[in-house]
């Protein structure tokens, strides 16, 4: 076990020895935060220079094309037969007429043809033919008519967009790409991908995994029993964490964190600042992320990480048991968007042991300006 392993492993001792998480003060947020449509607006903005996923990277195969949403903008990705990735946004320069209205008119297309008055792109974007271009439109620079191009990166086993450039995107990744288990994710398979409509703001999607305190409740037939209630350790990376989850056996035998390697008794879960979560459990892995639509709705993309195996009996299980967890989650937060719209004017407070809630929206109200 290398030296980050040994201190992690002398704290969930110190941890389990006082029966305490890592901790800070009380915190509190007022009930109208979900509700304020000029603050989504302003978080939104913010969204935009941030990591936002895509996909997971085994799910775009070379020469595909996939159509995608985020953040109400309609983005086209492409992988070529070489690997390479390209992102465009699904707008026509002319006019700004959708080029795709459906995914399955694009998944093999080798040109994209908008549908008004027939302007062509290549799959990275450049202009390839304008109708009547010479009568029409002399001397027009193709370079400057090419469609909008948004950078674009794999990592840990995802596709990332975010930012100004592919630079500023891998700066915001940059502290969590040390992290082995992470990079472990690349080449694995994604299974069970789904998405999921929300009737609640997406920061109440966010924080509800962001703590284990609600597990014996809410989750008591579901993943209860299989971690220690309420006892994790934090660490930040920039604006992202890693919140360590004892499983149920390393309280009931602590000496077991001796045997073998750390994931076989904690689950890693990663929380990629603003709105996604890897968690890292002892043979695989599962994904999810809560993307705003609008005020009061969230939709959330799952999936599981798993090896390329034949097992997938196995494999559906955990799945379904992921499915299970975010199914209670998304009542739970449906629930409290309800309380909020009948007392907007209450206030949350936080415990010491949700503090990980409490760095999110410090840093969400940084970049919004609030």
């Amino acid at each position: 076990m290398d030296v980050q392993g040994q201190t992690l492993v002398t704290r969930l001792r110190r941890m389990i020895d006082t029966g305490r998480s890592d901790g800070e003060g009380n915190f509190t947020v007022a009930a109208s935060e979900y509700v304020d449509a000029a603050r989504y607006g302003r978080e939104l903005a913010a969204l935009r220079s941030l990591p936002i996923p895509l996909m997971a990277s085994a799910s775009l195969k070379p020469r595909s094309t996939r159509l995608v949403k985020r953040l109400g903008v309609s983005l086209l990705v492409t992988r070529t037969a070489e690997g390479r990735l390209h992102v465009v946004k699904n707008r026509c320069r002319h006019r700004g007429t959708e080029l795709v209205t459906d995914e399955k008119g694009c998944l093999s297309a080798q040109r994209l043809v908008c549908p008004y008055h027939g302007w062509t792109y290549g799959l990275d974007g450049a202009l390839l033919h304008v109708p009547e271009r010479e009568h029409g439109f002399p001397g027009l620079d193709a370079a400057a008519f090419a469609l909008h191009r948004v950078p674009c990166v794999e990592f840990a086993g995802m596709l990332w967009i975010g930012g100004a450039s592919e630079a500023d995107l891998r700066a915001a990744l940059a502290p969590l790409a040390d992290e082995p288990t992470l990079r472990s994710l690349d080449g694995e398979r994604a299974l069970d991908e789904r998405i999921w409509p929300g009737n609640f703001n997406w920061k109440l999607g966010v924080s509800g995994f962001l703590e284990t305190y609600h597990f014996k409740v809410a989750h008591k037939t579901g993943i209860a029993p299989h971690f220690s209630w309420n006892r994790i350790l934090i660490d930040e990376f920039g604006k992202n964490l890693r919140i360590t989850v004892p499983r149920s056996t390393v309280m009931k035998q602590p000496d077991i964190l001796d045997c073998g390697p750390l994931r076989d008794h904690v689950t890693f879960v990663f929380f990629v600042f603003p709105c996604s979560f890897i968690s890292i459990l002892p043979d695989h892995a599962s994904f999810i992320t809560f993307l705003p639509d609008e005020l009061e709705s969230t939709s959330v993309e799952s999936h599981v990480f798993v090896p390329h195996e034949d097992d997938e009996s196995y494999w559906q299980k955990n799945a379904a048991l992921f499915a299970q967890t975010i199914t209670e989650d998304m009542a739970l937060a449906a629930s409290i968007q309800r309380g909020i719209a009948e007392e907007p004017t209450d206030t949350f407070t936080f415990a010491t042991f949700e503090h990980a809630i409490a760095h999110f929206h410090r840093g969400l109200a940084r970049l919004a300006g609030q």
